[in-house]
């Protein structure tokens, strides 16, 4: 359940971006979905885009053992930001998951347990997903 704080963050932070962010999303499904579903994560701080990941079907990383992931995963979007932002420190930092779907609406991306320990290990601040009917929503860390 979010709180009156909660929804503050999110309205000032993700909504104040909400329409670039989303706007992003489409634009790099359009050019490089490698599946059936299209996460992308982004990392921000404050209201500047620090780093843009996608999920990979044909891709891995040997950082993603590393982080509890499925030894048969993929690159997942959330591991490919991070990648990108050179896994340091995240402390200040905002990380937003979004998946689209087949029928290209926003779709459910929470974090899977691999991610939520990758965001836990950075020390994220904040981290937000779609939900199913495409709201965000405040992972708890």
């Amino acid at each position: 359940m979010l709180t009156k704080l909660d929804f503050y963050v999110i309205f000032n932070i993700i909504m104040v971006n909400y329409n670039r962010i989303i706007e992003i999303c489409y634009a790099l499904k359009d050019k490089g979905s490698t599946g059936r579903c299209f996460h992308t994560s982004i990392i921000i701080n404050k209201s500047k885009i620090l780093s843009i990941g996608i999920n990979n079907y044909n891709k891995t990383h040997p950082k993603l053992k590393e982080f509890g992931y499925n030894p048969l995963s993929k690159l997942h979007s959330e591991m490919a930001a991070c990648l990108r932002l050179g896994l340091t420190d995240c402390s200040n930092l905002t990380i937003v998951n979004i998946r689209i779907n087949r029928n290209n609406k926003l779709d459910n991306s929470k974090f899977c347990s691999g991610c939520q320990n990758l965001i836990k290990q950075l020390n994220f601040s904040k981290a937000f997903y779609t939900n199913k009917i495409g709201n965000f929503e405040k992972l708890t860390i």
